[in-house]
């Protein structure tokens, strides 16, 4: 049987039989170990269950701060077609290196990955972007900008 320390909280596996016997015999361990109640009921998708402090807990799943991107060429995509005629036209360094690592990153992009920050923080500064464009394109969908 699952059970947990009354007092601890924390979980332990004990033989089914021992249990009984503890019960039986009103020995000491018996109040100190109680059935972990079943779990209760809840979208996977939308919460989490957790054991804490003797009972289980729901909680709703946070929104996500940041977005990922599969590859460099889907945050390119997010750019419209002048945008992404501006950008690689730019001559600033810091908008070059964004452009050069987009073409060539290997894996998921983060938008809170420091080089996409610099890259975006020096399309705002040259004018390329707006602020609330930025943040249109690197806030997940449904977080409103701040």
């Amino acid at each position: 049987m699952t059970a947990y320390h009354t007092t601890e909280y924390s979980i332990h596996e004990i033989d089914d039989a021992t249990w009984a016997s503890w019960v039986s015999t009103d020995h000491p361990k018996a109040h100190r170990y109680a059935p972990v109640p079943q779990q209760p009921s809840y979208d996977a998708a939308t919460h989490t269950c957790e054991w804490g402090a003797g009972e289980w807990v729901v909680s709703p799943i946070p929104a996500p701060t940041r977005r990922v991107w599969a590859s460099g060429g889907h945050l390119w995509g997010e750019f419209t077609d002048l945008e992404r005629v501006s950008v690689a036209a730019s001559e600033v360094p810091q908008i070059k290196a964004l452009v050069l690592a987009l073409a060539f990153w290997p894996d998921q992009v983060f938008s809170d990955d420091a080089r996409v920050q610099a890259g975006f923080q020096a399309l705002i500064a040259s004018g390329l972007l707006t602020e609330a464009r930025a943040k249109s394109i690197l806030n997940p969908p449904g977080l409103l900008p701040s």
